[in-house]
This record gives C-alpha cells, structure tokens and sequence, in this order.
C-alpha cells in the first residue's frame, strides 16, 4: 500500500509536495480503514484529487508514472533521463528532481527515495521502519559522497558494492541489482512492477497476454459486471485467428529479440470479441472498435478498479487512474467507487487514487473529508497540492461538491471576461474588415 508519495521540481511541482494516505483523526467510514498493527499505521483505501484544467493533477499523476517507470525500466546506455524540472524559476531548472515513496510490503514500512537530473542520479536511499519507528537505512548512494553506504547486515555486502561500481550514472541502484539477480530488494522492485498499477484516460488493460485459463476467468468476470451495468452486453471472449504468412515472415524480420517477436505475434493472433444478443436470442459479435467509448473504457478499467485478476504479489493492489469519469456517466462511478469501498477494511490491502472533474463524487457519504485532494496553481505558476482534512469547520453534514463549486476550497478554474474578450474579437473583425 501506499502511504505517502512526496516530489519536488517535477513540472508544476516546484516545492516539496506530499499525498499523504495516513488515516488523519476523522472518524466518518472508520471501519474501512485498514490496519497494520505491526508498522503501527492505519492506511486511505482511497484518494479522489480534484483542480482545474492546468492545476498539476495530472502532473501528479505523470510524477507516480515516470518514476514507476525509471525503476523498473532505467534507461538505455547513451540515453538520457527524461527528467522535467519545474521551468518558472532558473535555479530549479539546475536542481535535482526528488521523489520519495513510503509503502507497505508485507506489512513491513518501506521508505524509498531518490534524485536525479537528465545526466544522472544524484543520491538514492532505501531504509525500514522497525516497530518502534527506528529508520534501519539499508544502502545509502550519494554523489556528494561519490559512493554506496550498504548495511552490514548483508551477507553479500561486498557483492553488493561491487554492483554498484557497475551501475550507470543514469539508472538506479535498485534497479541495477536486480538486472545482477540479486533478491535483497526485490519485494521493493517487485511491488512498483506488479502492485503499483498507473492507468491514464486512454490506457487499456492487456487481456491478451494474461496465460489463456486467467484470461478466460477474467474476461467471464468482466462480462458479468458490463452484463449488469446495463450496457447490453451478453459475454467477452478471445478468439484466435491465422496470421498471413507475409506479415509473419516481416514480424520475424524486424524483430530479433525472441520474447518481443512472440509477444508482438500473440497480440496479432489474438481479438477481443464481446457478444451482444439479438431480437431472437442469438449472440453476435463484435470488436472492439465497434463499441462505444463508455463501454471500452469500463471493460479495461474494471480489472484494476476492483481487482478482478490474479495477482502476482498477494499485498494488494494501489490503482492510480488519471480522469476517472473520462467517457464514463456519474452514477456508474460511483457504483465502482462503492463497490470498491465494500471490500476494504482493516485486513484489506487495496488502493483507489484517481484523479476527476466529476463533482458529484464529492460526497461524504462516500468519501471521508481526508480522502478528498485538491491542486491549484498560486501566482508564480506553482502547484499546490491540500486536503480537505486540513480546512477548519468543515461539518459532516456540509455540501461539499456545492461549496467546492462556489470555491470555498479553491481548486477550481478562475475566469476572466471571456465573453467580453470575444465581443472584442469579433469588433475588431468587423473593423478589419
């Protein structure tokens, strides 16, 4: 689970700025809340984060997604780091970009940072809380420092050190030992790779390269909740075809490396035929592109939003969606928020953070006042990140979606004359003319 995720100098970002997923003094939707006795915390199943158009959620969003990215993938050998430094104030666009992750894994307090420009990275730590709140630092990089501090309580310490004289500028130390086959941080790698899910508005959910009985499983599932959404749907399946021999052979051809070739292969011979029954009880089939947006939109995201796959790491799930509603009605959110929230308590180890527009979501009956995030930009361009935990006299019987609109809690667009501006416009074209 996540428990707080920090970034400073990304984008709009110029500032130290935190999502803080710690369960704060309220008391509404309590006994959802789940619990880890042994790190001694009591962790937000969910986080709804609302702004206008420009305000940094999505840059928050892109912050999760691109350092993601970089520990699990790294960079090729003669790239360099896509880095994104806040651009209003000089002295940032020579600052290192920072970002730090506290997690859960297996109940244990993982504290994970690092920073970095577009050359290299710049220090990177990786530490435990034990019970009793003593930080346990297990490797310590530092350029300043020219070197790695590892724990000696590693039996492959010097393996270890010898690692990192391998590792390139660019790519991170944990990310480098487990390219040298190293399992001391893999439960670390492991759950950004597996159980740290990111899904932008367009992203879709590969059924295709699940093995064939999970895929099956999985898809039935799906079907059943599209069945009930009222989308007319009857079942999805996946059906294999043949491929010409011509777009083989230049598959082989450009693709040397054997797992991408087969990968790319599987993709092509695979479809997804979802089946809409007739007037006279029959099925009929049809592909993907001949659904609508809503209906392509809730299949791929139903797998992460309520956790219908298999997972590979059973520590539960943290979804981020960017524009949750995209294409999607307001009430049907809803019901997946709700749905959500119905397998969440003190044992359970699942994760909602998304990002919307939709304001009728902002609802305490749904939402705890500490689950509710907000962005707006001050006046140098800045990105401010805040709660509504953090607002006083806000009561439990409060509108929040009217309040939110009138502007009591900021986070909302700031017009100017538009209207006169175009009139304006319009004169001007009348003259010229």
């Amino acid at each position: 689970m996540l428990i707080n995720f920090t970034v400073k100098n990304w984008k709009s970002f110029k500032n130290v700025t935190s999502l803080s997923m710690i369960k704060t003094r309220e008391q509404q939707h309590k006994n959802r809340i789940p619990e880890s006795k042994n790190a001694g915390l009591k962790i937000l199943p969910a986080a709804a984060i609302y702004g206008a158009n420009a305000s940094g959620k999505s840059n928050l969003f892109e912050a999760i997604r691109f350092s993601r990215k970089h520990i699990i993938d790294g960079v090729g050998v003669d790239e360099e780091i896509e880095n994104n430094p806040f651009k209003l104030d000089n002295k940032m666009k020579a600052s290192p970009t920072e970002f730090e992750y506290n997690v859960l894994i297996n109940e244990r307090h993982i504290k994970y940072f690092f920073a970095l420009n577009s050359k290299e990275v710049v220090e990177e730590k990786l530490s435990e809380f034990n019970s009793s709140g003593t930080e346990i630092v297990f490797f310590h990089r530092s350029k300043l420092n020219q070197g790695i501090l590892v724990n000696d309580k590693f039996e492959d310490k010097k393996a270890l050190e010898n690692t990192f004289d391998r590792t390139r500028p660019q790519i991170l130390f944990l990310t480098r030992t487990i390219e040298d086959n190293f399992n001391e941080f893999r439960f670390l790698y492991d759950w950004f790779r597996y159980n740290l899910s990111i899904i932008s508005d367009d992203q879709k959910f590969n059924f295709k390269r699940l093995e064939d009985k999970k895929s099956k499983s999985l898809l039935e599932k799906v079907g059943k909740i599209l069945k009930l959404a009222d989308t007319g749907i009857s079942s999805i399946e996946i059906v294999e075809k043949d491929l010409p021999e011509n777009l083989v052979d230049d598959l082989k051809e450009n693709f040397k490396n054997r797992i991408w070739l087969d990968r790319i292969l599987n993709d092509f011979r695979k479809d997804i035929v979802i089946y809409h029954t007739d007037g006279r009880g029959s099925n009929i089939g049809f592909f993907e592109n001949e659904e609508s947006k809503g209906t392509i939109r809730l299949m791929h995201l139903l797998p992460s939003i309520l956790n219908l796959q298999e997972l590979e790491i059973s520590t539960g799930k943290t979804t981020i969606i960017d524009e949750i509603d995209t294409s999607l009605h307001s009430l049907l959110v809803k019901k997946l928020i709700e749905t959500f929230f119905e397998s969440s308590g003190a044992d359970s180890r699942n994760q909602l953070i998304f990002t919307s527009h939709d304001s009728s979501l902002l609802d305490q009956d749904l939402f705890r006042r500490d689950e509710m995030w907000f962005t707006k930009k001050n006046e140098f361009g800045e990105s401010e990140l805040y709660s509504l935990a953090e607002y006083e006299g806000v009561r439990y019987d409060m509108d929040i979606r009217r309040n939110y609109l009138i502007g009591r809690f900021d986070g909302i667009p700031k017009f100017g004359d538009i209207s006169g501006e175009i009139e304006k416009m319009k004169e001007e074209t009348l003259f010229n003319q």
